[in-house]
This record gives C-alpha cells, sequence and structure tokens, in this order.
C-alpha cells in the first residue's frame, strides 16, 4: 500500500525561482559596477606607467650619450603637450630644447585618459642631461580620468632623476 501523505517532490517552486533570480541579479550589478571602477583606474595606471617608461627611456639615452643621425652625444626629453583640440600627446627628442625636427618619436595619449599638468593648452618639457641623467628641472606631469575626474595620477621627476608615479 503506498501513502499517499508522503511523496516526494523533484521541482522548485515559484518563491525559489523568484528569490533565486533576485540574488543573481543584485551579484550582477555588484560585479559589473565594481569591474568598470577597476577599468577606469586600470587605463590612468597604464598610461602612467607608459609615460614613466618613456620619461626613463629618455633618461637612459641621456646617461648613455646616445647620438643620433651622426650628431654628437647630447641630452634627451620628453615634450608634453595639453592642445586645445583634443590631440594630447608626447614625444621623445634629443637636445636642450624641444623641435619639429629634433623630435625622434610622438605617442598619443590615450582618449581614456587627459593631461591635467601641462594645463590646458601648454606645453611641459622634461629634459634630462647628458652623462649625469638629471632633470634640467624637477616637475610633475598630473593625469585624469575622462571617466571619473576624481581619479588622478602623479608622476613626479625629482632632482636626482628619480622618475616614480
Amino acid at each position: 500500500m503506498k501513502n499517499s501523505k508522503f511523496t516526494k517532490s523533484w521541482g522548485f517552486t515559484l518563491i525559489e525561482v523568484i528569490l533565486s533570480m533576485a540574488i543573481l541579479t543584485v551579484l550582477g550589478v555588484v560585479g559589473v559596477s565594481y569591474l568598470g571602477g577597476y577599468r577606469k583606474s586600470a587605463n590612468i595606471t597604464s598610461e602612467a606607467e607608459k609615460i614613466t617608461a618613456y620619461l626613463r627611456q629618455a633618461q637612459n639615452r641621456a646617461i648613455s650619450g646616445e647620438a643620433v643621425s651622426g650628431q654628437g652625444p647630447t641630452d634627451w626629453g620628453v615634450h608634453f603637450v595639453n592642445s586645445a583640440s583634443g590631440e594630447e600627446y608626447y614625444a621623445l627628442f634629443r637636445g636642450s630644447s624641444y623641435g619639429v625636427d629634433v623630435s625622434v618619436e610622438t605617442v598619443y595619449l590615450s582618449n581614456q585618459v587627459r593631461f591635467l599638468d601641462p594645463a590646458a593648452s601648454s606645453t611641459k618639457d622634461i629634459v634630462f642631461q647628458r652623462i649625469s641623467g638629471r632633470p634640467v628641472a624637477t616637475t610633475t606631469i598630473i593625469l585624469q580620468s575622462v571617466a571619473n575626474s576624481d581619479l588622478t595620477r602623479s608622476i613626479s621627476i625629482n632632482s636626482l632623476g628619480q622618475v616614480n608615479y
């Protein structure tokens, strides 16, 4: 004889399904918002690392006295441009001052990041002296996230030539 009072149920109730969906939705929203913040932070950190590496490359070229196109050993520097048109870039150059004829390479800033320093519509040069690798002047480059203006990174060059961000 079968007892019909105690039958096994193999399905889920509607309440269990709705509760599970609600929990998954909350977890998804939290995860996506966290990932978005991480991506913004990663963009600006990546750009700061690229600029730092570029500054160190200029410094190493100055220390080694690297010459270009049969020229003698010279200083090396990086020229930063915060253009009003939005084409922000930095360029490696040889010599004690920037000019189109001494520019070796130009790199455009990511469209997710902008310069705070140098200020809008201005430029800044960081020149490293030949042999010592010390900068002509201490300075700071400041980057800002386009998506979150509170998110910034500073790249500083001290009097000994140490480049930090």
